[in-house]
């Protein structure tokens, strides 16, 4: 039997559950919690056949694509590092500088924070690229030591052989699109 010491989850997780649930119904398509340990939450998107996965740490939430059995390419990290100021928590890898006018945006809490930079930036990310895109592009190998995948609106001109370039070259049917489709229509 676990004590109560080893069922406490890290914070990012209890928010992210939180926003989770009340966040839900505007993906376009669902997502369900697969795995979640001390250290992260694995993410599925449903219908997508496994071919797309995401993962909350402590500090980023990223979405992969796996081929062949393999994690073949990182199609997008949300980072963000909360720091106690006086003011508040900031996120410290918003440079001052960088940011506009000169200040980074001051959050009362973490979970704030992380919904701003993390969650909020994922759901718009999924809705309005991942499931928009009808075409996922993969080249390279686990041998050529190098993989990528790309996701596609358009399907690239035949023309172009430079992207042909890599021995294992594919265009996949996105099958998320292909459900989010359907819903639209429907």
């Amino acid at each position: 039997m676990l004590n109560n010491r080893q069922k406490v989850r890290p914070r990012i997780q209890r928010a992210f559950i939180s926003w989770l649930e009340q966040s839900r119904s505007r993906f376009i398509t669902p997502i369900r919690i697969s795995k979640r340990t001390k250290d992260f939450i694995e993410l599925d998107f449903i219908n997508s056949n496994l071919l797309f996965s995401a993962t909350l740490t402590s500090w980023e939430i990223n979405v992969s694509i796996n081929w062949q059995g393999e994690c073949w390419d990182l199609l997008v990290c949300f980072e963000a590092i909360p720091q106690l100021t006086s003011d508040g928590y900031v996120c410290s890898l918003c440079l001052p500088e960088l940011c506009w006018p000169n200040a980074r945006t001051t959050y009362a809490n973490r979970e704030q924070l992380w919904k701003d930079h993390l969650f909020e930036p994922f759901l718009e990310w999924v809705n309005n690229k991942l499931a928009i895109s009808p075409w996922i592009e993969i080249g390279g190998g686990i041998q050529e030591g190098m993989t990528y995948a790309n996701l596609l609106v358009l399907l690239p001109d035949k023309k172009d052989q430079s992207i042909h370039s890599i021995n294992e070259y594919q265009i996949l049917a996105n099958p998320i699109y292909r459900i989010t489709e359907e819903k639209l229509i429907s």
